[in-house]
């Protein structure tokens, strides 16, 4: 298959590199856009990566080209807010758009826009492990460790609760 890329800012190009390599890996065809450019004739998937949550809706001209192009259309997000960026798209972006993509959802499907439920889909979290390295002894050690993250998954508290919910 042949799959176009065009991300909206740097760091979703960046992150975006990690699902461009899987499909070259796979022995994909992939083609990376620069901004303002259109899908190439023969294109079957035509991948566009929105930036983090809070930028302004879409510019007309991308919509265009996106509607004008025979290509599937997937839109993929890579920011840690609780959901895509529906509201950026227009509602005919929103129908003619196959997938969605993103590397966590809402439990509850309801929150999302009608358009979109049944046609989301899930992209492994980016992340890139440190190379291992001996820190200084306990003893020597200025500062505490500490540790950053989220609990994955539906049911990660002791009582079946989700914690994405209680906050």
């Amino acid at each position: 298959m042949r799959f176009f890329f065009t991300e909206e800012d740097r760091p979703t190009a960046a992150r975006a590199r990690d699902i461009r390599a899987a499909l070259v890996h796979a022995r994909h065809e992939v083609l990376r856009g620069s901004p303002g450019s259109s899908a190439p004739a023969g294109t079957d998937v035509w991948l566009h990566g929105l930036g983090a949550s809070g930028g302004p809706p879409l510019e007309p001209a991308l919509v265009e080209r996106l509607l004008g192009s025979r290509s599937e259309l997937v839109i993929f997000q890579l920011c840690d807010w609780e959901t895509m960026s529906f509201d950026r798209l227009p509602s005919a972006l929103l129908s003619r758009t196959r997938l969605f993509l993103r590397n966590h959802w809402p439990a509850d499907e309801a929150a999302l826009p009608p358009e979109a439920r049944g046609r989301t889909g899930l992209l492994p979290p980016m992340l890139r492990p440190m190379k291992p390295r001996a820190g200084h002894d306990l003893a020597r050690r200025s500062i505490g460790a500490s540790f950053f993250g989220t609990r994955t998954g539906f049911s990660n508290l002791s009582d079946g609760r989700n914690a994405r919910e209680e906050t």
